[in-house]
């Protein structure tokens, strides 16, 4: 009976043996089908032309209301006034012209064809001590408002498109967000920050160049009849309230700014471009995590892995959230806790702030 028993009780053993080799072999398998995700303990970063920043992508709104608000300042306070009074100019230029017309041929028709065409492509409005390029500049100034305009809006539009995704999931939810939201960034940075301001700088910046053949002109047609000019040639409501001709101001204002902007994003595109990209060394691999793949180490230009940029992400997050997290424990009076974050004890904050688990 022992023998019996000795012999039932091994088979049982190598039974079980047998079924735990059996599921750990098919577990193997499952899990060898199954990609391998490498954790980091950064923080959750988003990245902009495959380099890691220092913004998790959800506390953009802040930036785009105010890019948003840049550029309605420049539309109301800047182009506006600027479109406002050249329309005035050119009521005043092609009713002149259409008036001296009228004395000269007598016939109380002084009314030509396509006057605004000729006032912007050249014709016969333009009289013979006019320069020949005169009509240049009106052509180019209501072109560079034109394009302004566009530019401005189109720019709107990409802020209230970065605003909507930013607001999308949590710090620690980058997944929710990328990688559309980098792509709109980079859209945005090369198109409109710096394609779409050296469009509108380059016909700004030629119109001024026929500004002098068009204002002698202007004041060869005042010379013809001075009383008609006075008559019809008051200031309009920005002249009025501003001052004579301070809408040049805001013209020079307006390109000042697109120009401006152009230099400073041009200037940190490149400075952002000559960073490396994202590489964590995990286990004994180089790992590439902006293109989510294991990279040789005679791939890489630089450091090992960029490190010190790693730290950097971490150390602003960490100032973020503890600066956040002690303005809200001190505006509550430290009803919800918080006190040991102003004494310098952080205790699981540090953890969490750093992304590791408690």
């Amino acid at each position: 009976m022992r023998t019996v028993t000795t012999n039932n009780n091994d088979r049982d053993n190598n039974e079980t043996i047998r079924r735990q080799r059996s599921r750990v072999k098919h577990l193997a398998i499952a899990q060898s089908t199954q990609p391998i995700t490498p954790t980091t303990n950064t923080m959750p970063a988003l990245h902009v032309f495959n380099r890691r920043t220092v913004f998790a992508g959800d506390d953009l709104q802040p930036t785009s209301i105010l890019n948003a608000s840049a550029r309605a300042i420049q539309f109301f306070l800047l182009l506006i006034p600027v479109l406002t009074h050249l329309t005035h100019e050119t009521k005043f230029f092609i009713h002149s012209v259409q008036h001296i017309t009228n004395n000269d041929n007598g016939d109380g028709d002084g009314r030509m064809s396509y006057p605004l065409f000729q006032y912007l492509f050249g014709g016969d409005i333009y009289p013979e001590e006019c320069s020949s390029g005169a009509h240049f500049f009106p052509l180019l100034i209501y072109t560079y408002l034109m394009v302004s305009f566009v530019h401005i809006f189109l720019s709107i539009g990409m802020e209230c498109i970065i605003y909507k995704i930013a607001s999308i999931g949590s710090p620690t939810q980058p997944e929710l967000r990328a990688p559309v939201l980098g792509k709109v960034i980079e859209k945005k940075w090369i198109w409109s920050s710096i394609v779409g301001n050296l469009a509108v700088s380059v016909f700004g910046f030629v119109s001024f160049h026929y500004k002098g053949s068009y204002y002698e002109c202007h004041d060869v047609i005042a010379e013809y009849n001075a009383n008609y000019y006075y008559s019809i040639n008051e200031d309009d409501f920005f002249s009025k309230f501003l001052g004579r001709r301070v809408w040049w101001f805001a013209l020079i204002l307006l390109l000042t700014s697109q120009m401006m902007e152009l230099f400073l994003s041009s200037v940190a595109l490149g400075s952002f471009l000559r960073q490396e990209k994202a590489i964590a060394f995990i286990g004994n691999n180089y790992y590439d995590i902006d293109n989510d793949m294991v990279v040789s180490e005679h791939s890489l230009h630089g450091p090992r892995y960029n490190q010190h940029h790693h730290a950097l992400a971490e150390e602003m997050w960490d100032t973020r959230c503890r600066s956040f997290c002690k303005c809200a424990a001190f505006s509550t009076c430290y009803l919800f806790g918080g006190r040991e974050l102003v004494d310098g004890v952080v205790g699981d904050y540090a953890q969490i702030s750093r992304g590791k688990n408690s």
